[in-house]
């Protein structure tokens, strides 16, 4: 894993290409710390030293430059965990911190990182029933859920099932420790952190019943506090992913072809 380099092209205004480098977290030095940092704090104002400790402890982190040696423009932190409930193991991707430069974004880059470490997963544990699990600290993060996946939790549509319900349980207390409120359903901060965007104090609902939900269930967002969500990594959310991918590809590419001037 650590090393590994690929290339792929990311639709924003310049055309440029994100070059995306994956890593284990114990690997990366200090210079690269620093630069995470000095890249993920545009995003949150938090306190550095937790961040980066946990950075350090992560599975699997990608650091995606503009070119080749470019600056920092996108970072994903992902570890899969084995949990033990119910007499049965199940895995759990966590998906600890996300963060993407707004001229990078729309380029699929979470789905191909989730879906990477899924099927190196499975490879090894074929039959093990597998989650996502997030700890949605912006309704931004908690819309990449509800708008690719069928099934998840919490959602507006239907309460969440007693076995996710459980497992969630089990999984945020692994990640979260005493923070984690399950009455609630919420990872609490106390005021240790702030996003800069996606927050709807600051935003507004946007009429969104997706975003009035969210904002019903985290009250305490301005806090800092993250709604924890979990979904099944079943063949029925990946298709769902797989087509709202080729939808929004589809329609990028009608508009790009519309906004081309005519010969």
């Amino acid at each position: 894993m650590a090393g590994s380099v690929t290339s792929r092209a990311v639709p924003n205004a310049q055309s440029a290409r994100l070059v995306t480098r994956v890593v284990s977290g114990p690997s990366l030095n200090d210079d690269t710390l620093e630069e995470i940092w000095a890249f993920y704090r545009r995003f949150v104002d938090r306190s550095k030293a937790p961040f980066l400790d946990g950075v350090r402890r992560t599975e699997k982190v990608v650091l995606g430059r503009e070119g080749h040696g470019g600056p920092l423009r996108a970072f994903v932190a992902v570890s899969m965990l084995d949990l033990r409930h119910g007499g049965a193991t199940y895995g759990v991707m966590h998906g600890a911190w996300a963060a993407i430069d707004p001229a990078f974004r729309g380029g699929h880059l979470l789905h191909w990182v989730g879906l990477a470490t899924f099927l190196n997963y499975k490879s090894r544990h074929p039959l093990r029933r597998t989650y996502v699990a997030i700890m949605a600290s912006t309704y931004k993060s908690y819309l990449l859920m509800a708008r690719n996946l069928a099934e998840f939790w919490p959602n507006r549509h239907a309460p969440t099932p007693a076995r996710e319900a459980d497992l969630l349980d089990t999984t945020m207390r692994r990640i979260a420790s005493a923070d984690w409120d399950r009455e609630a359903g919420v990872v609490r901060r106390y005021g240790q952190l702030r996003y800069r965007e996606g927050v709807v104090a600051d935003e507004g609902d946007q009429g969104d019943p997706d975003v009035v939900f969210y904002a019903a269930r985290n009250a305490r967002q301005p806090e800092g506090d993250s709604l924890a969500c979990l979904a099944p990594l079943s063949f029925k959310n990946w298709s769902f992913v797989a087509s709202r991918a080729v939808r929004r590809t589809g329609q990028r590419l009608a508009r790009l072809g519309r906004s081309r001037p005519n010969r």
